[in-house]
């Protein structure tokens, strides 16, 4: 969406904000929510804290906010701590309330209620991920860990058997991220299908980062 947004109007400014990489920044918004301060500094702690422009990029991202030519994209509002939602809820306001710039704000349907009242927007659901998007993505992923076509046609069957079972127990069918730690755990012999569940999936996925921090000399990592 950001890619077509940006090809239809090559003037735009357009940021996609993967929200739970920058909760460390959340707390810095209390202070420029504040309705004393200054709509600048607000447009300032976005620009700073959260897009991280340095000071050519700031002033021409000031320069497009002011004109309502930005559009941002407040990506996983579900993936972050719940302590924080109500405050990227109020980030998202503000920016509505002093601008006219487009905002875009994603996240899976458990905050769906929620997200419509606090916006009085519609919402758009996305398809949902099909057998068929999953055999493409397996397909690329395997490629991408450089297997051929022969090896994928042979470990396809067997991924398609631990996706059953799970879609068996769990609604997380329309899930990419579930599908790509299956593939991975999988092709790295880590779990097999008789003790397979959501449950052991992020458990082995989990590890097998953790192992891999440890082999990259992230001791600090490892102890956990």
């Amino acid at each position: 969406l950001t890619i077509k947004l940006k090809e239809k109007y090559p003037w735009m400014w357009v940021s996609y904000i993967d929200l739970k990489k920058y909760t460390e920044n959340f707390n810095d918004f209390e202070s420029s929510l504040n309705i004393n301060n200054s709509d600048t500094l607000f447009i300032e702690k976005i620009s700073r804290n959260i897009l991280k422009n340095n000071d050519f990029d700031h002033e021409v991202f000031k320069e497009s906010f002011n004109a309502n030519n930005v559009a941002l994209f407040w990506d996983g509002v579900d993936e972050i701590s719940p302590n924080f939602e109500d405050l990227i809820i109020r980030l998202i306001k503000k920016v509505r309330d002093i601008s006219k710039n487009k905002q875009f704000v994603s996240s899976r349907t458990s905050l769906q209620n929620r997200l419509e009242n606090a916006f009085e927007a519609s919402v758009i659901r996305l398809q949902t991920f099909e057998t068929s998007d999953r055999i493409d993505f397996v397909t690329k992923f395997m490629k991408h860990e450089g297997f051929n076509d022969s090896m994928i046609e042979q470990e396809m069957a067997t991924i398609q058997k631990f996706f059953n079972k799970l879609l068996e127990n769990t609604c997380d069918g329309d899930n990419p991220l579930m599908l790509q730690m299956i593939c991975t755990l999988h092709l790295k012999k880590k779990i097999s299908l008789d003790d397979f569940d959501v449950y052991s999936v992020y458990q082995e996925f989990i590890k097998h980062k953790i192992e891999i921090a440890g082999r990259k000399g992230k001791n600090w990592f490892c102890q956990y």
